[in-house]
């Protein structure tokens, strides 16, 4: 069966995003599309990451207080970090210019594997649950990373679809030269709410805009 894949490029190229403060950003590294793993799909077809997909467990849920969440699956090796200091989260700092910001540059397997990541940035990883980690900026609450420590998505973390730049959301990206990040599988596990799943349950009337 052939790979399902997004509407992406083929040659490597990146995404941006952050937190809602900006304390933390990161950058995603996506390689030309021979070096991009395949995944299997419920269905049993093959997905090449990076994946998007929706997720309404009952962890996620109570971890971001939405209903449903919208996640970029990807190998944790293409994710990195840059942090704003701890130290500059005083009031002498916080009127600094955006480039005049100290920042720490961190690839993600070293954000995992640093004990003291909280006392020196604004992260801060949580355990929802045995082998699973998540990541949140612990200045404006934003989550930002989801990974399992073992089993087969080992290696790979979870990035809220709603971080990333406005620009990837859209089809801008790197000059234009793709749609906009889509979900294109829903991960359905215990604990979802039962009327999700009801035709025309997303049709709400009486929706507003503007913002939050």
């Amino acid at each position: 069966m052939p790979p399902h894949t997004l509407s992406l490029p083929s040659n490597q190229f990146t995404l941006h995003g952050g937190c809602f403060c900006k304390s933390t950003l990161y950058t995603i590294t996506v390689p030309p599309l021979p070096s991009r793993p395949l995944v299997a799909a419920d269905d049993g077809a093959q997905i090449r990451l990076p994946r998007v997909g929706s997720d309404f467990c009952q962890s996620c849920r109570g971890v971001t207080g939405a209903l449903m969440c919208f996640m970029v699956k990807l190998p944790q090796e293409w994710l990195s970090f840059s942090l704003v200091r701890k130290s500059e989260n005083t009031l002498k700092t916080t009127n600094r210019t955006e480039s005049e910001r100290k920042r720490i540059d961190l690839p993600a397997s070293a954000v995992l594997q640093s004990p003291s990541i909280s006392e020196t940035s604004n992260l801060v990883l949580f355990s929802s649950s045995p082998g699973v980690s998540r990541l949140f900026c612990g200045k404006c609450g934003i989550n930002l990373m989801f990974t399992k420590s073992e089993g087969e998505e080992k290696g790979l973390v979870d990035v809220p679809l709603g971080t990333l730049d406005l620009e990837f959301l859209e089809g801008m990206g790197d000059g234009g030269e793709f749609e906009g990040l889509r979900p294109s599988a829903r991960v359905v596990m215990a604990g979802p709410v039962g009327w999700i799943n009801e035709e025309g349950a997303w049709g709400v009337r009486g929706v507003g805009t503007g913002e939050g």
